[in-house]
């Protein structure tokens, strides 16, 4: 089975590029003949080259179904996307998707769309959405590894992930704040990269919290690992349409705990009060006493951190999604024989 893996490429590193690659290597290791692509909007040409050249059984979209319309209208290839956020399948989160969900008429191009959230997928079952598969994230525990030795400093707080205004940082930024107004004093590090870094600088200095909080641009998983292992706590502060917030299972994979935002997504993995703790999203104050909360009670945080990573090894299982996604590629493919595509020589096929 040869399947092209597509990841549009529009913005910084999160977590469906994390997919992306844990996705590509997973398969890979179960047998499938699997090639990567990472695209931008230009790439037209590079992408029916590919295609011409590999000639897949499947072409699996990740995050964006934006090349779907050029693969249909010159390839007889079965396609899959895997949805990560609330837009590529219109839904009334937003006023805009709420129109959005109303005018498009839903006559989707893929083959089949995955989603990786259980909320999501039934939300979308229960409006009759052709064409959906549910097929839950997952999480390598091999690859992030239990810190057993429980190192971390009293006051050390973590934030990983995209610098936009969705993912919370101004009301986290304002957590801090209120924190050392009530001498708690703590030390927030910002992973990541994204067009509100510049703003968020300027927010930092303005609230003079400089020698509270340090952004250090984005890291690989071997430096983030380490960051979580020195840790105390990671603060997931979404806004809204947090689809589900992978960043936070693999902390809680790692043996760090997590305090994140009471969402439907987040909700899948981190259960309030068992594998970790949610707040009202939005909510400096809130967030505040929550993070104080768990400072300041160590024995909570060891029960979030051996139960985080226990439900992470049973629910999130990487073996279960692969074969999963396997058994669907297998099963479009068989739907679609015998292929055009397959009886066309490649000397026939069109190229831009």
């Amino acid at each position: 089975m040869k399947v092209l893996f597509l990841n549009y490429y529009s913005q910084c590193y999160g977590g469906a590029e994390t997919y992306w690659h844990e996705t590509t290597k997973g398969l890979a290791d179960y047998g499938v003949n699997v090639l990567k692509l990472s695209l931008t909007k230009g790439d037209q040409k590079l992408l029916i080259n590919t295609i011409n050249d590999f000639w897949p059984d499947v072409i699996h979209l990740n995050k964006s179904d934006l090349f779907l319309k050029l693969i249909k209208s010159k390839f007889n290839i079965p396609t899959v996307v895997t949805v990560h956020d609330y837009y590529t399948i219109p839904f009334p989160v937003t006023i805009k998707n709420n129109v959005k969900s109303i005018i498009r008429d839903h006559a989707f191009l893929a083959d089949k769309y995955i989603i990786p959230a259980s909320h999501y997928f039934h939300s979308l079952n229960k409006k009759n959405i052709p064409d959906i598969h549910f097929i839950p994230h997952f999480i390598d525990t091999n690859k992030w590894v239990f810190n057993l030795n429980n190192y971390c400093a009293k006051n050390k707080i973590l934030f990983v992930g995209r610098l936009e205004k969705l993912k919370g940082i101004d009301v986290l930024i304002k957590a801090a704040k209120i924190l050392r107004r009530r001498n708690n004093s703590v030390h927030l590090t910002i992973i990541g990269e994204g067009n509100e870094k510049e703003s968020i600088q300027k927010k930092i200095i303005a609230e003079g919290l400089s020698k509270n909080i340090n952004i250090v641009g984005p890291k690989s998983h071997r430096d983030i690992l380490k960051i979580f292992h020195a840790s105390t706590l990671l603060v997931v502060p979404t806004v809204k349409n947090e689809l589900f917030g992978l960043v936070g299972l693999e902390a809680q994979a790692s043996g760090l705990p997590v305090l994140a935002s009471d969402l439907p997504g987040i909700r899948e993995w981190c259960l309030h009060g068992k594998t970790g703790m949610t707040v009202r999203p939005n909510d400096p104050h809130a967030l505040a006493l929550n993070i104080e909360f768990l400072l300041e009670n160590p024995e909570l945080r060891e029960k979030l951190r051996y139960n985080g990573r226990k439900y992470a090894e049973v629910t999130f299982t990487k073996q279960k999604s692969i074969r999963e996604l396997t058994f669907l590629y297998q099963r479009l493919i068989k739907h679609d024989q015998p292929s055009t595509a397959e009886k066309i020589p490649s000397t026939q096929r069109e190229s831009l």
